[in-house]
């Protein structure tokens, strides 16, 4: 799978928000282009889901990180569809067992 990111993304023109999950180079995908296209749309925040670190201690707390920082901006995007959400739990499951966080994250809705 390539990488996958997620944009909260506003539309000032129909004052809406909105979150999605794209897969590649972030700003790079075709979906991504036609969702963000026109002066009234604003990129609030992009989230690469990827871990970064050079320990397993580093790599284990920015995966927990991550998924607190994307939780935070989840609640704020105003709706997503569910199967983007399906795709980002899935992520934090895989990563989830690679780490030992398994149970934390079942335990805070992550997965």
């Amino acid at each position: 799978m390539s990488k996958l990111y997620f944009a909260h993304i506003k539309d000032h023109e129909s004052n809406t928000e909105f979150g999605a999950v794209y897969d590649g180079k972030v700003g790079m995908s075709k979906q991504f282009k036609h969702d963000t296209k026109g002066p009234h749309i604003e990129i609030v925040k992009t989230i690469v889901f990827s871990v970064v670190g050079k320990t397993f201690k580093e790599k284990k707390e920015y995966l927990r990180n991550l998924a607190i920082e994307f939780q935070r901006e989840f609640s704020e995007c105003g709706y997503m569809f569910e199967s983007d959400l399906a795709v980002i739990q899935w992520w934090f499951s895989m990563e989830a067992k690679t780490y030992g966080l398994a149970n934390e994250f079942r335990e805070n809705g992550i997965i």
